[in-house]
């Protein structure tokens, strides 16, 4: 995987989601760290596709809180930012993310390949959309209509949406 090839809006959310998993004593980045730090971005694409869906981010967002407050916490030792490290179900979401990216002829990942890959990988996240009428097809639909056209071509691309 290349790292550089990630946009700026995507780091971010690996860094909170790695800042998350720190704060709150867990071991690993887990998905539900990641789809965490992409809801806490109100102004971000997937709060955007949620609202262009008619879904109730706030129902989301205490259902993700929820996960994240019953995973194993490690005590007794300081766990720090550097000591967590990506699970191997977040390196799946990753390397999905990579794939949609090179699906829609994108030169970087962004947060909404991410949210493909979460939304169509078995786990907690996709679960909990499914729970909420949210389906894969919906949020494509709703993604294009957000892009355009446009393909992601530089880190930043998150500027140009609508």
């Amino acid at each position: 995987m290349e790292l550089e090839k990630l946009t700026i809006k995507c780091r971010e959310v690996i860094e909170n989601a790695q800042s998350t998993a720190s704060q709150q004593n867990h071991q690993a980045i887990g998905p539900v760290h990641l789809f965490n730090a992409m809801i806490e971005d109100k102004d971000g694409i997937v709060v955007s596709i949620f609202n262009k869906i008619g879904s109730d981010y706030y129902k989301i967002a205490q259902e993700i809180k929820s996960l994240l407050a019953k995973l194993v916490q490690i005590t007794g030792q300081n766990i720090g930012q550097d000591n967590v490290y990506l699970s191997k179900d977040s390196q799946k979401v990753l390397e999905k993310a990579f794939k949609e990216a090179s699906n829609m002829k994108d030169q970087y990942v962004s947060v909404e390949h991410l949210f493909l890959a979460l939304a169509s990988l078995k786990g907690d996240v996709k679960d909990i959309l499914e729970k909420n009428n949210i389906s894969l097809n919906q949020i494509l639909t709703v993604l294009k209509d957000i892009r355009g056209n446009q393909t992601i071509n530089d880190p930043n691309p998150e500027e140009k949406y609508q």
